[in-house]
C-alpha cells in the first residue's frame, strides 16, 4: 500500500487548488471564444466536449503523478474549490 506523507499532502491540497484556478481560466477563454465566433448548439456542444475531456486528461495525470492514481476526497474539493474561487 502506498502512502502519502502529511507535508505531500498539504502539497497536494495547494497544487490542487492551483489546479483548480487553471481549470477555470481555461474555461474561461473557451467562454471569451465562444462569445466571439459562433454560438450555434454544435458548436457550444463541441467546445463542452473539448473543455471536459481536456479537464478529464489533466485531472487525471495530475492524480497519477501526485497520489498515484489513487481518487482522494480532498484533492477533488480541492480542485472544485480552486474553481468556484476563480469564478
Amino acid at each position: 500500500m502506498w502512502e502519502i506523507s502529511v507535508n505531500d499532502q498539504i502539497l497536494t491540497f495547494l497544487y490542487s487548488l492551483v489546479l483548480g484556478v487553471l481549470l477555470c481560466v481555461f474555461y474561461d477563454i473557451l467562454r471569451a471564444i465562444r462569445k466571439t465566433g459562433s454560438s450555434s448548439y454544435f458548436s457550444v456542444l463541441a467546445g463542452d466536449i473539448i473543455f471536459w475531456i481536456v479537464n478529464s486528461f489533466v485531472t487525471f495525470i495530475f492524480l497519477l503523478s501526485r497520489t498515484n492514481g489513487e481518487i482522494r476526497g480532498y484533492v477533488l474539493v480541492s480542485i472544485l474549490f480552486g474553481f468556484i474561487v476563480c469564478r
